[in-house]
């Protein structure tokens, strides 16, 4: 009697979770634009960023250089203006160390100022009316 009560339970839940889906859960499957917040991940090194992210349905964007402090978070601009990014796209980086020159190593080839960088996929937090994009590479 209990594995049945169980399993019904889990199917319960299971149809649930389908047919009324979380809020949270429902924001972040959609076009829903939030506010870009770079939140470096490095505790001891300065980092020079910039990223590839995409404000709207097939539109992509680049912008960068921006200086961010060991473990500090700021909200960037481009034209004087917050940017934007929507919740259902990956946003890509790539940063590096001016001081000792060490950059991020990674899979995602980018072209930014007229040169070429292999950033990576920044893991992202969504937060209200913002996303928090976290940057650094291993060790930093």
């Amino acid at each position: 009697m209990t594995k049945y009560l169980s399993n019904g339970f889990c199917l319960l839940t299971l149809c649930a979770s389908v047919l009324f889906p979380l809020p949270g859960n429902a924001e972040r499957n959609s076009n829903r634009t939030r506010t870009i917040v770079l939140v470096s991940d490095c505790t001891y090194e300065e980092m020079e960023v910039f990223i590839s992210y995409s404000p709207q349905p097939d539109y992509w964007r680049k912008d960068g250089w921006w200086r961010l402090s060991p473990g500090k978070r700021a909200i960037v601009t481009g034209n004087g203006h917050d940017l934007y990014h929507r919740d259902n796209a990956a946003i890509y980086y790539y940063a590096e160390s001016p001081a000792s020159g060490v950059r991020v190593d990674g899979y995602h080839g980018m072209n930014f100022d007229g040169e070429h960088f292999e950033g990576g996929e920044a893991k992202r937090l969504f937060r209200g009316n913002y996303v928090e994009v976290h940057v650094g590479w291993k060790g930093c």
